[in-house]
């Protein structure tokens, strides 16, 4: 008896969450030629029948924004820093190595294809955050990666100066100063630019203070400070005296 038609049929049930699921299937035919290897015949139109059968299951995870279950190729993933208003795609195996500060921060995606991730981020996350600017490190290059770190004001009052700092680098001169403000996970550079306005909008009382930026510890830019005055005793002291406006132990979001 020779056999002239293969018919092959997969079909796979797969829960999708939320008390939902789906049952692609998929039925495949194939005609043998003379000689052709029957068994040969029936394991390729399974696999093939397999196949895709298992991308419409990725499909379907990712309509939900979930990664595919059987994707096997590269993998990557969406850091955000809403703060800088930064963005980077970044393989999967690079989140253990992350430079520059970014090690810090949460991911939003992980586990997704290439073409997923950034059609996530034209047609969802940019129209939500058009301000976002979206680095991609897709090929491994993580020195695109702007530095991030921490950064803090110290005001001294009777200079009326203010001082962008490192906190991890040394102590400032002198006495009097003040922790004002901490900035986590920013640039430099963004620092340099919004401050200023930032200062004199938000706090007009010391829209008259100097702004230093010394970042690196070198603190010689700074002109003689003013010596506080003497403390008070604790009699002398009237909480009626104490402005809470002048401390604000909260992180940069509302500077």
């Amino acid at each position: 008896m020779r056999i002239k038609k293969i018919v092959v049929s997969h079909m796979e049930t797969q829960n999708l969450g939320d008390y939902s699921n789906v049952k692609p299937s998929v039925t495949l035919e194939a005609e043998l030629g003379e000689g052709e290897n029957v068994s040969e015949t029936i394991k390729t139109l399974q696999a093939q029948a397999q196949q895709a059968v298992q991308q419409q299951v990725d499909n379907a995870f990712e309509a939900i924004d979930d990664p595919p279950k059987y994707y096997s190729g590269p993998r990557f993933a969406m850091i955000v820093n809403s703060r800088e208003d930064l963005a980077a795609i970044v393989p999967d195996e690079a989140l253990s190595n992350l430079i520059n500060g970014w090690d810090g921060l949460s991911y939003r995606k992980k586990g997704r294809r290439l073409e997923a991730i950034k059609s996530y981020i034209t047609h969802k996350y940019l129209l939500q955050n058009p301000e976002t600017t979206v680095i991609d490190c897709s090929d491994g290059d993580l020195t695109k990666l702007p530095q991030l770190k921490d950064y803090k004001l110290e005001r001294h009052d009777p200079s009326k100066i203010i001082v962008l700092i490192d906190p991890k680098q040394a102590t400032l001169p002198g006495e009097g100063w003040f922790g004002w403000k901490f900035f986590y996970n920013r640039t430099l550079e963004n620092l340099r630019l919004e401050l200023p306005a930032k200062i004199k909008e938000g706090y007009e009382k010391y829209e008259d203070y100097k702004l230093f930026i010394c970042p690196d510890g070198d603190y010689s830019s700074l002109p003689p400070l003013v010596e506080p005055e003497p403390e008070l005793d604790n009699d002398d002291y009237d909480d009626d005296d104490y402005d809470d406006d002048d401390y604000d132990d909260d992180d940069d979001d509302d500077f």
